[in-house]
């Protein structure tokens, strides 16, 4: 049994690894109200669960967990999602939600309904999905995420000559680079990652 967060009357386990760690969402009073955040707990160590939005006036959601434990998530207030990692949690700007995590940490998202708010988080630092597409490269737009590995792939759909077609980001030995290839057998370039502004 996961021990209720005090003075909480709300838990909700989301998603379990292999490891025995659980995520999901449950009340934390923040100066004096409860909100419902998101919550990591192993099964082996036994204690409470911990609160991996701490001191948040908001309400987040639990999305994703891999397995080594880091959490992802939405904020079901304002146009934020989070990561936890490494015992730290991080907050990033944006209108889409978080759809898969691997066990990297690497994050995807986006809203289905408007293309600009896909994104990536990769090694930290978050990325749009249009700031992914290199120079030279035959997509006109990236419109969509919507799966990622263990290898590190990444795969959407985007535009070419008003068409879709599917592509594939991946990881290359490169430092700091990521490719892009279309899955009619195009291969592009590794491309460069700069920060978002």
């Amino acid at each position: 049994q996961i021990p209720i967060p005090p003075f909480s009357s709300y838990l909700r386990p989301y998603t379990m690894n292999a490891a025995g760690q659980i995520a999901g969402e449950a009340d934390f009073h923040v100066n004096g109200g409860p909100y419902t955040h998101a919550f990591l707990y192993d099964s082996n160590g036994g204690g409470n669960p911990i609160d991996l939005n701490p001191g948040e006036e908001e309400d987040f959601l639990t999305d994703a967990m891999n397995a080594n434990g880091d959490v992802a998530g939405t904020s079901d207030f304002s146009p934020r999602v989070f990561l936890h990692r490494n015992g730290t949690t991080s907050y990033f700007d944006t209108y889409g939600s978080v759809i898969g995590m691997n066990d990297h940490g690497t994050v995807i998202g986006g809203d289905l309904s408007h293309p600009e708010d896909n994104f990536v988080i990769y090694n930290g630092t978050f990325y749009t999905l249009g700031s992914l597409n290199p120079d030279g490269s035959p997509f006109d737009e990236l419109l969509f995420v919507n799966s990622i590995n263990n290898l590190g792939q990444i795969g959407g759909s985007g535009l070419i000559g008003g068409g879709t077609q599917a592509f594939v980001l991946e990881e290359v030995p490169e430092p700091g680079a990521l490719a892009l290839t279309a899955l009619g057998g195009v291969v592009l370039l590794a491309w460069r990652r700069t920060r978002r502004a």
